[in-house]
C-alpha cells in the first residue's frame, strides 16, 4: 500500500501544474492571435514596402517563433526556459506599451489591453510557487 502511494505522490511532483498549463495555453492563444497580425504585417509591408512596417513584421516574425517554441518547451521543466519564456513576456509587453506610447495613445486603461495583460498572467503564473516548484524539481 505505501508503494501505492509513492507512485501516487510521484505522478503529481512530476504532472504540470494547472499554473503552467494555463500559461502555455495563453502563449498558444498570443501565437494564434498574433499569426493574424503577422498576416496584417505581411499585406502591409508588400503594398507600401515601407521600412518601418518590415521592422515590425522581422519582430513579430521573431516574438510569435519564441512564443511558440518557448511554450512548446516549458515541458522539459528547465528552468532556463521558464526565464527565456518569462522574458519574452517582458518583451511583448514593453512593446506594446512602447507603441502605444509612441502613438501618444499611452492611458492607464492600456495595462487592460491584451498585449499588455496576457503577458502579465503568463509571467505571473510562471513565477507562483506551484510553477517554480515544478521547475525546480527534475
Amino acid at each position: 500500500m505505501s508503494h501505492h502511494g509513492g507512485v501516487t505522490e510521484t505522478l503529481k511532483r512530476t504532472e504540470m501544474p494547472i499554473t503552467v498549463r494555463v500559461a502555455r495555453f495563453i502563449m498558444t492563444l498570443q501565437v494564434a492571435f498574433g499569426l493574424v497580425g503577422l498576416a496584417w504585417a505581411i499585406f502591409a509591408f508588400f503594398s507600401t514596402f515601407h521600412l518601418g512596417i518590415g521592422l515590425i513584421l522581422a519582430a513579430t516574425a521573431t516574438l510569435l517563433t519564441l512564443t511558440g517554441l518557448l511554450a512548446e518547451r516549458l515541458r522539459r521543466r528547465s528552468d532556463r526556459i521558464r526565464w527565456a519564456a518569462i522574458a519574452v513576456q517582458v518583451v511583448l509587453a514593453a512593446t506594446t506599451v512602447t507603441f502605444k506610447a509612441v502613438d501618444r495613445e499611452l492611458y492607464p486603461s492600456v495595462m487592460f489591453d491584451a498585449d499588455v495583460l496576457g503577458p502579465a498572467i503568463v509571467i505571473t503564473l510562471l513565477l507562483v510557487p506551484p510553477a517554480w516548484r515544478w521547475f525546480d524539481r527534475r
